[in-house]
């Protein structure tokens, strides 16, 4: 019999170890693993999908592994995958009466999932929520843009969580911005705009002492945050920091951190850099193979909303003023189309069925920026090549999710969604608490919504070829780009139609600084040699920055020579461009820029 060629293998696939095995092959290794058991406390990884298109990547990264064979490392994946299946003690399974009263008609499910928005009404208000992440106990933690860390509890006992309880306010430690946590069993890492901190758990779950783990470059710029702290199966903590480049005046960075992702040094030293070029990197995970994965979005050099696969030392494209030397960009492994700004992401356990999803990694996305009640969900399947190489495939698991930022599985098997709200401009905290956290619960008797196809338009009227010219003569080719690859003066607006609705482009046409895109916020400089410039600030750094004030025109400014410096609240693009445009030739330029009618409601049914 001819030996058997090597096959595809789904990441998270099906564990080839019995949990007999597993047990004993993490046994064995318990000299060399000892901490294994309290690494893997911190918040399982998961794996998984893309839309109508498969991609494929080289051959993936080798990291620095601990000592010990591939078998350890997939038993303790099959273990840990059995301990998530394990309901918390004292948990309850919600009834479908109290999931239907709780369901959220707005939300629309590509599949048996009950989209049920958490009935947090006790405790800690909801004010723009921007993690979730789940215990080694299976506590729901979570944080407030705000700074409030607290737990998310079922009093009632109806399998739903309705309390938000306190545990620790990061403002009161001088700290901002909670915006990713690492929870543990007798203690919990909190990423902060200056800080990564440590807070311990004392009595029934309530803070205790302080310990700071790392200080960051802060400069009390908005865009000064932390993202994505998880754990590899060796141990191993990373955190990424986005990028200083829109920052006019950014804190000193000597190790050049922000823009990059971090393995953390547990004896305390500087953290190692493992790759850079980063953007806004919001979600973070690791993979059973010990691969490191995040996400990062459109815009300064990403020419789409990215899905990335770590090799140390890549440079993945952004900012390459700060990264002098670094070499090409390592491309994406897939470009994800099921929505704007993706955010946190999230591998389902492979044994953790979901509607067949197992071993899927899933995706939260933001939304375009203030449309508040925009929001998607994806997921991702990666299969792992015999050659080492990856394939992938995205499909969509929720539209009309708002302002979905992050996500995470329970040890129960259900998805958390984190619905950060209505915030205020510049991705400042809203004036009042808004936000929600949702959970999808498999359900049969739902009916799942129609998949519309992505980036394909469909309109009864409006001409492509004259919307092409309609676009040249109303000035819009003069700023915008629609090859996915530029960034002239605005944004670019390739697949624009896959992800804004027609009242969405049509509010942005008419009134552009209703909805700024994050990183083109307008600036007035005026400089001592008297110059004065407005635009967008390209990159930026101790010694000055670069302000794109118009169509690839870059201006530097120096820092000696800055006189002043004020941000902007109108959009850099003036109003009023197709004021005078008739109605067939409005419908000829949503045409060419691929942005589909309205489609009809249809009602959800329930089985």
């Amino acid at each position: 019999m001819p030996p058997r060629s090597p096959q595809p293998t789904p990441i998270g696939g099906r564990c080839p170890f019995s949990p007999s095995k597993a047990v004993s092959t993490l046994r064995s290794a318990t000299a060399v693993h000892a901490h294994a058991e309290s690494r893997f406390g911190l918040e399982a990884s998961r794996i998984a999908p893309q839309f109508a298109h498969v991609e494929r990547t080289p051959p993936g990264p080798r990291f620095p592994r601990s000592p010990g064979p591939d078998a350890l490392r997939l038993g303790v994946a099959c273990l840990l995958t059995l301990t998530l299946a394990t309901l918390p003690a004292g948990a309850a399974t919600p009834s479908r009466a109290t999931l239907e009263h709780h369901l959220d008609p707005a939300v629309e499910v590509h599949g048996r999932w009950a989209a049920v928005r958490l009935p947090v009404t006790n405790g800690v208000p909801a004010w723009n929520p921007t993690t979730l992440r789940f215990g080694p106990d299976g506590t729901a933690w979570a944080a407030n843009y705000t700074g409030e860390v607290y737990r998310l509890e079922d009093s009632d006992g109806d399998g739903l969580e309705d309390t938000a309880r306190l545990f620790c306010q990061v403002t009161a430690d001088g700290l901002r911005h909670p915006i990713t946590l690492l929870p543990g069993t007798d203690s919990i890492l909190v990423g902060t705009s200056s800080e990564v901190r440590r807070y311990s758990i004392t009595g029934p779950g309530d803070a205790g002492p302080t310990q700071t783990v790392l200080r960051l470059p802060d400069s009390g710029f908005t865009y000064d945050w932390a993202f994505g702290l998880c754990r590899d199966p060796d141990g191993h903590i990373y955190l990424a920091l986005p990028t200083d480049s829109y920052n006019p005046e950014p804190a000193p960075d000597p190790g050049r951190w922000r823009g990059a992702l971090l393995r953390l040094d547990p004896a305390g030293g500087p953290p190692g850099v493992v790759a850079t070029g980063l953007r806004f990197p919001y979600g973070v995970a690791c993979d059973p193979y010990g691969a490191v994965w995040f996400t990062d979005n459109e815009g300064g050099g990403n020419a789409g909303e990215e899905l990335n696969r770590v090799e140390p030392g890549g440079f993945y494209g952004h900012n390459p003023r700060k990264y002098p030397g670094a070499g090409p960009a390592m491309p994406p492994v897939a470009r994800l189309a099921g929505g704007r700004g993706p955010g946190g992401i999230a591998f389902n356990p492979p044994d953790n069925d979901f509607n067949g999803t197992g071993g899927d990694l899933f995706v939260a996305f933001w939304g375009p920026d203030f449309a508040w009640e925009e929001g998607s969900v994806s997921r991702v399947r990666i299969v792992r090549m015999p050659d080492g190489s990856v394939s992938t495939r995205e499909i969509p698991v929720a539209r009309r999710l708002p302002k979905a930022v992050d996500l995470a599985f329970s040890p129960g098997g259900d998805l958390y969604v984190a619905s950060y709200g209505r915030g205020g401009f510049n991705n400042t905290p809203g004036d009042q608490p808004s936000g929600a956290f949702y959970r999808l619960v498999p359900a049969p008797w739902v009916e799942p919504a129609a998949v519309k196809p992505p980036r394909v338009a469909t309109r009864r009227s409006g001409d492509p070829t004259r919307g092409a010219a309609v676009f040249q003569q109303a000035g819009c080719a003069t700023c915008h780009a629609v090859d996915d690859a530029s960034e002239r003066f605005g944004p670019s607006l390739a697949g624009l139609g896959a992800t804004f609705t027609e009242s969405r482009v049509l509010e942005a046409l008419r009134n552009p600084s209703a909805s700024i895109r994050t990183g083109f916020e307008g600036y007035r400089v005026r400089t001592r040699d008297g110059q004065d410039l407005t635009g967008w600030v390209v990159t930026a750094d101790a010694d000055g920055f670069v302000l794109r004030v118009a169509p690839e025109t870059d201006v530097t400014v120096a820092r000696t020579n800055l006189l002043s410096r004020e941000p902007m609240t109108a959009s850099l693009m003036p109003g009023g461009l197709v004021d005078a445009l008739s109605t067939g030739e409005l419908e000829d330029l949503l045409a060419y820029l691929g942005v589909p009618e309205p489609a009809p409601e249809v009602p959800k049914t329930l089985g």
